[in-house]
């Protein structure tokens, strides 16, 4: 798709912080550039903020509610990776999920690569479903404890040192690349009237964007679980999910 002018933008669930590195490995051993990735700002801390920015990290904010500029800024730096041909990728679930399940996606960031494709002088903006999964999440201690209601430790140079001392076999690792979504082509069969909304100065609203970009997200997420591995570890909890008694206290 990259070589046919599309510009490409990465949208995988997200189950743990190695997320980021083994997209990125696996698209470099396939000739591929790895993508820009928009990572939370709790990561921005000594050393690992200097390393995963020469990764291709960018740090954002949680949320960008009630400050514009915030919004602005970071809507035309999107837009300017979009125009100089750089792929992107974000998680579109907004944070990990602890349970394997996937997450309610927040659509700011979508949003915001639609308003994009609309100020125009970009490419045609492709999504790329990915599912990625592993027989034994590296988090799952922490997942389980914050489960049973412990807060969660803030990311910190001490916790990266606990993490990697627990760097072991933990099984096999999937990434599977979903449906492609060319946004041109939805937006075509869906919002017919959308070129109208196309302008190269003004950064515009149209009416029809939130209930398009709700109906996206919820695509993307369908186009995500399409794509899931089918392993044992999976399987299992799948099984205890849909029999609730084997879940409970004997």
């Amino acid at each position: 798709m990259a070589h046919d002018g599309h510009e490409i933008v990465y949208v995988p669930c997200h189950r743990s912080h190695m997320d980021y590195m083994l997209l990125s490995y696996v698209l470099y051993h396939q000739g591929l550039v790895p993508p820009h990735i928009a990572a939370g700002i709790n990561l921005n801390f000594w050393p690992a903020g200097p390393i995963f920015r020469r990764l291709g990290a960018f740090f954002i904010r949680r949320t960008f509610k009630g400050n514009k500029l915030y919004s602005t800024v970071f809507r035309e730096y999107l837009g300017e990776l979009f125009s100089r041909g750089y792929s992107v990728e974000y998680f579109v679930e907004g944070g990990r999920s602890r349970t394997g399940r996937l997450l309610d996606p927040k659509t700011g960031t979508l949003s915001m690569t639609i308003q994009a494709m609309l100020r125009g002088g970009t490419r045609p903006i492709t999504l790329v479903p990915i599912y990625i999964g592993y027989e034994h999440v590296m988090e799952v201690g922490t997942y389980a404890k914050e489960l049973r209601g412990a807060t969660k430790e803030k990311e910190s140079l001490p916790q990266m040192l606990r993490g990697l001392s627990k760097l072991r076999n933990l099984g096999q690792g999937y990434v599977n690349f979903g449906e492609p979504m060319p946004l041109m082509t939805y937006l075509n069969q869906h919002v017919p009237e959308w070129r109208e909304s196309i302008d190269p100065i003004e950064s515009i609203r149209p009416a029809w964007l939130t209930p398009t970009v709700n109906n996206i997200a919820a695509d993307l997420m369908v186009r995500i679980n399409n794509a899931g591995a089918a392993n044992a570890m999976n399987l299992c909890c799948t099984a205890l999910a849909g029999f609730p008694p084997a879940l409970s206290d004997p």
